[in-house]
């Protein structure tokens, strides 16, 4: 079973910064700055993660990481929009997806060299 901190670790050694969030949420843990804090230093996320094993995974997106992120609601149409959107475009490329907390999934792209700003709901339905 892959760890918390296992997956931090794999993350920033992708050069991904991540940082702590809530356990089983997705709000920065309490008095700490959210993706600010964001790192790829592996010494940083042994402490953070030892301190606070259950401490869930935050990755910064946008310019720092070049990462784009779709975030897949379930709950919300989400799944049935992906897939008209692939009938439409075509297969999504070979990829990182990790589960959400609500039953949904976030499917990691590279950005294509220009920021990609918050486009929630505004893509497709969930």
């Amino acid at each position: 079973m892959t760890t918390n901190l296992d997956a931090a670790l794999y993350y920033a050694g992708r050069g991904w910064p991540v940082f702590r969030l809530q356990p089983h949420d997705k709000k920065p843990l309490k008095d700490t700055r959210g993706f600010l804090d964001a790192v790829t230093d592996q010494a940083q996320i042994r402490e953070w993660w030892g301190k606070m094993p259950d401490a869930n995974i935050g990755i910064a997106t946008g310019n720092v990481s070049h990462l784009a992120v779709a975030d897949i609601d379930f709950g919300h149409g989400g799944e049935e929009s992906l897939n008209k959107l692939v009938e439409q475009y075509g297969d999504l490329p070979t990829t990182i997806t990790a589960k959400t907390g609500g039953g949904g999934r976030h499917i990691f792209f590279e950005m294509p060299g220009k920021e990609i700003r918050n486009t929630a709901s505004k893509i497709a339905r969930g």
